[in-house]
């Protein structure tokens, strides 16, 4: 095996005036966000050589703030053969996409088209004129990032579904507080509640607490996946939707225990670079042709959050689903060729 590796630096578009309608997708910066990703995101793409001659790509994006080494030290551990289970879910991927190249097949062919949310970021700084723009090229659901500002996000999300009847999504990231979730949700008319699709991570996880908030409105569990014992749910989990990133989560177990609870799914991406993009958009259209009832629209349309690399620009800029690429697996295959490569020294196996 021969690991190459090219270090990349992904720049946010928080600060900057808001998208024009042509980047309708993934709009603004989140505040409680701006502490954590306004600023440079460091990563390295991998090429990954098998002794059987796949040659593959992958991402490999840690988030520091959630307990992840950073990028070089990552690179250090794999070079002694150490690998975090970001790394092996980097591997994992790149292995499929190594196996489409020599099949000589795009990931996303043949595949049904998934569709993805509006991802509003940052209500304080998001242009409302927007939303007519996303009602018309496609989107029919949003996810809001909320806890910062209620006034300001709660008549956004009531804009969202009584003006153009979204189904919306709230994400706390694990921020907000039992009494807290409770009053926001009070603030809402019984007629508009079913259309909060549901919340995601409200507040740090406690099955007794979240189980009292999932009888209000549905609960899905992202980033808080790490803090559960799926042991302890012989009845009912504490939350009707599970969050699945392919860069993040072993993709086969998390579907296997969405099935054993009756529950459904959404397939992200992990706010990373393109290739992980493309790479979690084919996990999306796998899982719906597999799985058609227990798909929600998905979070692979992130891209945006970012400024535009040359990954990024052949990537759509509006509109709710993500299309092939030039080239097979994820694609890209003109902008990987035009990297810069460091072969890793790795230990002989």
């Amino acid at each position: 095996m021969k690991i190459w590796y090219s270090l990349y630096t992904l720049k946010p578009q928080a600060g900057k005036s808001p998208p024009r309608r042509s980047q309708v997708g993934a709009l603004g910066t989140s505040a409680d966000q701006v502490k954590e990703d306004n600023r440079n995101r460091e990563g390295a793409l991998l090429r990954i050589l098998w002794a059987d001659g796949c040659l593959g790509y992958s991402d490999c994006f840690p988030w520091p703030e959630y307990g992840d080494r950073g990028v070089t030290e990552e690179l250090h551990q794999l070079a002694k053969g150490r690998l975090s289970p970001l790394l092996e879910q980097s591997f994992w991927l790149a292995r499929r996409d190594g196996v489409a190249r020599k099949e000589k097949r795009h990931l996303l062919r043949k595949l049904p088209r998934v569709k993805n949310s509006l991802l509003i970021l940052d209500v304080a700084s998001f242009n409302e004129d927007l939303l007519g723009d996303a009602k018309r090229v496609g989107f029919t659901s949003a996810k809001v990032k909320v806890g910062n500002d209620p006034d300001k996000e709660f008549a956004l999300i009531d804009r969202l579904i009584r003006m153009l009847g979204f189904t919306v999504r709230l994400d706390f990231n694990s921020k907000g507080t039992f009494d807290g979730v409770q009053k926001f949700l009070e603030r809402f008319q019984p007629a508009i509640k079913p259309f909060i699709e549901y919340i995601e991570d409200p507040f740090p996880f406690d099955p007794v607490d979240w189980r009292e908030i999932n009888r209000l409105v549905p609960l899905a569990l992202d980033w808080e996946w790490r803090s559960v014992n799926w042991e302890r749910f012989v009845v009912e989990a504490p939350f009707k939707v599970i969050i699945i990133k392919p860069a993040r989560q072993d993709v086969p177990s998390a579907i296997e225990l969405m099935n054993r609870h009756g529950l459904r799914m959404v397939i992200t991406s992990s706010l990373d670079h393109p290739v992980g993009i493309m790479h979690a958009a084919a996990v999306a259209g796998e899982a719906k042709k597999t799985f058609p009832n227990k798909l929600l629209d998905c979070g692979c349309f992130t891209h945006l959050a970012y400024q535009a690399n040359e990954f990024a620009k052949l990537l759509p800029r509006q509109g709710p689903y993500i299309s092939e690429t030039p080239g097979y697996g994820v694609g890209f295959d003109e902008a990987l060729g035009k990297c810069q490569w460091v072969e890793l020294a790795v230990p002989k196996s």
